[in-house]
């Protein structure tokens, strides 16, 4: 895969994977493999992480369509090399900050909570509930 054209994204948004569709791989140690291998870089490249899971759900019986899916990835990396999160020992720190104001709304006297996490200066999650 090393000299595939790369594309810009790593799926097709049209695509539809079905598990009945296509020739049964011969040999699914290749392609269990290979999304394994995907799963792992999840973890320093989340742009990958929806695509990944869909072809991920067809490890039992993969077939043809769902090596080329795979595939698709791989080329989307090679062309994006430069992205993702550095992760730097020392340099990462994790801060967070949560409020609740119990029974706080004078009008229905339910509660309002919300929290905030950010790595190092980006703001990661966050949710606002009442």
């Amino acid at each position: 895969m090393t000299k595939a054209s790369c594309t810009s994204t790593p799926m097709v948004a049209s695509s539809q994977l079905k598990k009945d569709e296509g020739q049964l791989l011969p040999d699914a140690r290749e392609f269990q493999s290979l999304v394994g291998g995907l799963l792992y870089v999840c973890h320093t490249r989340p742009d990958i992480a929806f695509s990944v899971n869909k072809v991920a759900q067809y490890m039992h019986a993969p077939r043809e369509q769902h090596m080329l899916a795979a595939k698709r990835i791989l080329r989307y990396l090679g062309g994006t090399l430069d992205y993702g999160l550095g992760f730097v020992p020392g340099k990462l720190y994790i801060s967070a900050f949560s409020d609740v104001d119990w029974g706080g709304c004078v009008d229905d006297r339910r509660s309002m909570s919300g929290y905030y996490v950010f790595v190092g200066g980006s703001l990661v999650t966050w949710s606002a509930k009442k």
